[in-house]
């Protein structure tokens, strides 16, 4: 997811919140653990940052 690229741009955001969404169907999404999980993967820390905000917005609605 992302490629360790960011999320900067619109499609990635895009491609982020598909995929967020699939696991937001199966209960709220754990922003700390898949910002964790990402950190591990390697993503620099403005991506994990924009990661973060789209997950907070998802799970504010």
């Amino acid at each position: 997811m992302g490629d360790s690229n960011g999320w900067s741009g619109p499609d990635e955001r895009d491609q982020a919140r598909r995929f967020l969404q699939l696991w937001r169907n199966q209960g709220e999404l754990d922003a700390d653990m898949i910002c964790g999980y990402m950190q591990a993967k390697g993503v620099h820390a403005r991506g994990i940052k924009r990661l973060r905000k789209i997950i907070d917005t998802m799970n504010d609605n």
